[in-house]
């Protein structure tokens, strides 16, 4: 018999195991599982280069998105692009900046033939903001923890009208054009 957990009972898995006051500490071992991936590394330097309060935020890995929004998830991503996005923001009418998703599809050993790796960042309220590349072997070359800060991000394409506002690293992207990859 397969079980499935609803929405509403994700918390509750963590008592007994877990006291109230640190389960977000709890949950924090997803977060460094992903920092530990490559493209976690990555990930993580967009979120660096969009938000200059990330810090301050709730950070959630896209597989435990899923699973809260809807039961399950296919272990890959794949249920977490725009449309699902799209769907939070139909029922939440969030304002800009509160749900920011960075995706990114993953590739076998991309840094083997030298394509980079492609991501995409998602507002809730805006939709698809920004797409752009890193270059895996950069991902290769650092730490978990970013020591020497985001790694390099050519940005591709940004959405008309759209700049980044503040980010931890000072930069910000261009308004509507397309860029050099």
């Amino acid at each position: 018999m397969v079980r499935t957990t609803s929405a509403h009972r994700a918390g509750s898995s963590l008592n007994g195991r877990c006291p109230q006051p640190g389960r977000s500490t709890c949950r924090a071992p997803g977060r460094t599982f992903l920092a530990r991936l490559l493209w976690g590394r990555g990930l993580y330097s967009v979120l660096y280069e969009h938000l200059d309060d990330l810090e301050d935020r709730v950070v959630r890995e896209g597989e435990f998105m899923s699973n809260i929004l809807l039961g399950w998830n296919f272990g890959d991503g794949h249920l977490n692009d725009e449309r699902l996005v799209a769907a939070v923001q139909a029922r939440l009418g969030l304002e800009p900046g509160d749900l920011v998703m960075v995706y990114c599809e993953s590739q076998a050993t991309p840094w083997r033939h030298g394509r980079p790796q492609e991501y995409r960042v998602i507002d809730a309220a805006l939709g698809t903001v920004e797409r752009g590349t890193w270059d895996v072997r950069d991902c290769v070359a650092t730490q978990p923890w970013l020591p020497d800060g985001p790694i390099p991000l050519q940005v591709t394409w940004t959405a008309p009208g759209f700049r980044r506002r503040h980010t931890l690293t000072g930069t910000s992207g261009t308004a509507g054009q397309e860029q050099p990859a």
